[in-house]
Order: structure tokens, then sequence, then C-alpha cells
């Protein structure tokens, strides 16, 4: 039950509905959310997760209520409540949700293709296999735009739904993806001392759209430390699908150390950040979480095929704060893109300071928890998008023909 209702909180629940049982960048964002709006309004958030999930296994249920989600059985959702989802297309919704018509639904898009119904690799298929799933998306978005149930974490899923589903967003909203807040800074003076001595840090799930940018950034610092005789060590934190060819490629690496870790706590990821990181390599949440201690961070962007020599890295405070992560195809490398790694490493060793300090300026300015949690509480009032205008209106309906494209892509793994 709740404490107390929130006078700023047109509904008597909120839900952050994301069954997963890995560690991901969404559960970790509703539970911190969940968190803060705990922590501002006094309001206890219902987080809906399977009984091993990550959120269930992690939460602080002084701050939030659990209900399980059962692949088995129905959860059921609350009358007068709000359910928020990471945005997806509307016939993979989780199917033992038992919701009111009259219940708000909330999508927030923080994966580029969140409302494709196939990535990059299956183009062909989307266009035209599976066009009137196509065209049931766009009514699908274009309904969740016009009553105001749909924000893009930045301008890179937008402009990747607009092109990828053939549409015009007339008025999209934004919410930003937040870090917890802290009070704790990195301290530079105790950064290590030998310029020719650094400790990178990767974090990040060993998936499709990560793996190919993660294989340049160990390519490139190969090629780096053979040129200036750094030494270096690059500890990977991340588990997924790709890490047994990750692990094969981190062994024909000779020129620096490299070390794997499957998965840290959010604490020991913060000293190790704090403590031993000089620059962070991350897309998503991930970087946030090394920006908001002032730890320099490079923003890493989303490729689902090899990366070209040409790719140009970009510290974080370098972008726009309306990205965490950019799709390189779309990217304007400048002329110097090949070596951008070696004067990127070779700036930061000459005033670590600076970077330190740019970093969290821009961590304060665009991702900040409680500014971000102000803001949701102000789109999801506004919100007017329904469960049962989506059930009215058919979107749920999967057909015959979407099951046998997911069956095709699962046995040729594309």
């Amino acid at each position: 039950m709740n404490k107390k209702k929130s006078n700023c909180i047109n509904f008597s629940k909120i839900y952050f509905c994301f069954p997963y049982k890995s560690v991901g960048g969404v559960s970790v964002l509703f539970l911190r959310l969940a968190y803060s709006l705990f922590e501002k309004y006094n309001f206890k958030c219902t987080l809906i997760d399977y009984r091993d999930g990550y959120m269930s296994k992690n939460a602080n249920l002084d701050k939030v209520d659990i209900d399980f989600y059962d692949d088995s059985k129905k959860t059921i959702i609350d009358k007068d409540s709000i359910i928020i989802f990471q945005s997806m297309t509307p016939w993979s919704i989780f199917p033992n949700l038992v919701i009111d018509k009259s219940t708000k639904v909330f999508f927030w898009t923080c994966h580029p293709f969140n409302f494709i119904p196939s990535h990059y690799g299956t183009k062909f298929i989307m266009n035209f296999l599976l066009n009137s799933y196509k065209k049931k998306s766009q009514r699908f978005v274009k309904y969740l735009d016009n009553s105001k149930g749909l924000v893009f974490m930045d301008n890179e899923c937008l402009h990747t739904t607009e092109a990828m589903l053939k549409m015009k967003i007339n008025d999209p909203q934004y919410l930003s993806i937040p870090s917890s807040h802290t009070n704790l800074v990195k301290n530079m003076q105790h950064s290590n001392e030998n310029n020719k001595d650094l400790h990178l840090t990767w974090i990040g799930r060993i998936v499709d759209f990560k793996y190919n940018i993660l294989i340049k950034l160990i390519e490139d610092l190969d090629d780096v430390c053979k040129k200036n005789h750094l030494k270096i060590k690059l500890t990977i934190i991340g588990e997924g699908e790709l890490l047994k060819k990750l692990l094969y490629e981190i062994h024909k690496i000779s020129s620096y150390k490299i070390e794997h870790i499957n998965y840290l706590r959010e604490e020991s990821i913060s000293k190790m950040l704090i403590n031993e990181t000089d620059i962070l390599f991350a897309m998503g949440t991930s970087a946030l979480d090394g920006a908001k201690f002032g730890t320099p961070t490079v923003l890493m962007d989303i490729a689902y095929k090899k990366v070209g020599k040409n790719y140009t890295y970009k510290w974080l405070f370098e972008r726009d704060g309306r990205t965490l992560g950019e799709n390189i195809e779309k990217i304007e490398y400048i002329s110097h893109g090949a070596d951008s790694l070696e004067y990127l490493i070779k700036n930061f060793i000459s005033d670590k300071t600076f970077y330190h300090t740019m970093t969290l300026k821009y961590f304060k300015k665009n991702h900040d928890i409680n500014t971000i949690s102000d803001d949701l509480v102000k789109v999801i009032n506004k919100a007017n998008s329904s469960w049962g205008d989506i059930l009215d209106q058919g979107y749920l309906k999967r057909g015959l023909i979407y099951p046998m494209i997911k069956n095709y892509r699962s046995i040729f793994k594309i």
C-alpha cells in the first residue's frame, strides 16, 4: 500500500513493468525511478517482474512493492493506475497481464528499434513480409503520440522510429534517461599519476548492437598501445549471448591487458568507477553510471555490423544532450576519425581534470534523477492512452506470419 498519496500524482498506483531475469538498462532505470518517486513524493510504486528477475532480486521492499509476473498464470493490474512499459510492438506486450480497460498505459522508448518488428539485419523481411505489422506499428505509435502516452529517451530513438516506420511524429515528448543521485565525486588528485599507465572500463551487455562497437574499441586500443607504448588495462563488465565470441577475440590481443567480469553489483561498479577507472566507455544507462561521479566517459554508439576505420570516438559531454548512443550509419565522421581514439587518450592525459569537470557538468544538466523524476510525473499525468483503446483497436493481434518469421530468425540467428 502507498504510505500517502502524493498531491502531485494523479494515480493510486504506478506500475513499472519489465519482467526480465538478467541485468539490463531498463531494469535498472525502472528500479531507480521507483526509488526516486518514493523519496521525493512518498509514493510507493509497484514493480512487475519475474520472481527471479533483476528488479525482484534487488528491490528494497521498504521503498517499492512487487507483483510477480509468471508465464503460466495471470497478473492482475489494479484500477485507477498507470502502467509504464519500455516501448514495444503492441503484440509483444506481456500476455498474462490482466489490465482493466480504464487503466492508463505509458510507453518509454529506450532503444531505437523498440517499435520495429525486426532489427537491422532483417530489414527486407520487415518491409515486405511484415508490411502489415509495420503499418500496425505506425497506427499504434500515432495513437500513443496523439494521446500523450509516449516519450523518447533521445533523438536517435525518435528519428529511427520515424525512418523505419516511414512516418512523422508530430508532437514528440522526450524523457531523458537518468542515473541515481550521488554526492560522491571522483577525486582527480588521486588519479594515476603515471600518464602511461591507464585503467579503462567498458560496461555493457555483450549483445548484438553493442558487440561490434566493443570489438572496434579493443582493436583500436591495440593500435594505440603499440604506437604510443602505453600501459593499458581494459576491464570489460558484461555478459550476453555473444560473450563466447568476444572472449575468443580477446585472446588475440597481446599489447595490453584485458580483464572480463560477468557481473558486479552496483556498489562494486561504483567503487571501481570512482577509485580505479580513468576513462569509461559505455552507452545508455551504463554511460551515466560513470558520468555521475565525474568519471570521464566516452559515449559509444550502436552498430549491428563491423565498424569502419573512420569511426570517431567522442566524449559524452560533446554530445547534444539528446543521445545516449547513435546508430553509426547516421554519424558523419570527421577526417581524422581513424586516429580519434589516440587523440582522445593523449588529450585526456594532458589535462585529466578538465574532462572530469566537463563530464560532471554535462551529467547534472541533462541526466540528474531528481530532475527526471519530476519530468516523469508531469508526462504521465498528461497521458490519456488507455488499455481499452489498445484492445478496441486490435493492436494486440499477432496474426499468422509474425510467429513464422520469429522462428526463422531464431533458427538462423538473425
